[in-house]
C-alpha cells in the first residue's frame, strides 16, 4: 500500500481469533498470512469483539474457520447483530471461513440487507488476503470521507439558514420601497 495514499498514517487492523484454544495446520497459515501483511498494519489480536472499542481499528479480520460450514449463516447473522449493535458497522471486515459456494449464495440476500461492509475468504484461498484486505480498507476511508462530506454539509446548510436570517432581519430594518 502507498505511504501517498494513505497520507503516511499507520493503518490498524483487529484479528479477532475466537478459537484461540484450537490450534492446527490451518490455524498457522492463517496467522502467518495475516502477519505477512502486518508490515503495512498495525495488527493486533483479540479473543473478544468487545475488544475492539480499546483501539483504533480500521479493518476487523476474523478467524471464522472452527465454525462448521452447516452453522456458519446462522454464526453470520448473530455476528453482523453483535456488530451493528455495539456499533462497529463502520470498521469492515474481512472473515476467514470453510463456507463454500452454496453456503455463501445463501448469505448473498442477506449480505445486501446488512448495514455493514464485509468479505469472506475460504480458509484455503488466504493468497487473495492482501487484496481483499486493500479493498476493505478503501471501503473504510470511503465511509469516514462520505461522512466529512456530510458533516460539511450539514454546516454550510447551517450557515446559510444564519444567512438568510440575517438577511430577513436586514430587509426588515431597512425595507425597500
Amino acid at each position: 500500500m502507498s505511504d501517498e495514499l494513505y497520507l503516511n498514517r499507520k493503518l490498524n487492523a483487529t484479528f479477532l481469533n475466537v478459537s484461540q484454544k484450537i490450534l492446527d495446520t490451518q490455524r498457522l497459515l492463517i496467522e502467518k498470512k495475516i502477519q505477512a501483511i502486518s508490515s503495512e498494519l498495525n495488527i493486533k489480536t483479540i479473543r473478544s469483539l468487545e475488544e475492539v472499542k480499546n483501539s483504533p481499528c480500521d479493518l476487523l479480520i476474523v478467524a471464522a474457520n472452527h465454525i462448521p460450514e452447516e452453522e456458519f449463516n446462522k454464526w453470520l447473522s448473530s455476528f453482523s447483530l453483535k456488530i451493528e449493535t455495539q456499533g462497529y458497522i463502520w470498521i469492515p471486515a474481512l472473515i476467514i471461513s470453510q463456507a463454500c459456494f452454496p453456503t455463501l449464495m445463501d448469505v448473498l440476500s442477506k449480505a445486501v440487507q446488512m448495514n455493514w461492509y464485509f468479505d469472506i475468504v475460504h480458509e484455503n484461498h488466504l493468497d487473495s488476503i492482501p487484496i481483499r484486505v486493500a479493498n476493505l480498507l478503501r471501503i473504510h476511508d470511503h465511509l469516514h470521507e462520505l461522512n466529512r462530506y456530510e458533516s460539511s454539509l450539514d454546516q454550510l446548510s447551517k450557515e446559510i439558514e444564519m444567512l438568510k436570517s440575517s438577511l430577513s432581519l436586514l430587509e426588515k430594518k431597512n425595507p425597500q420601497s
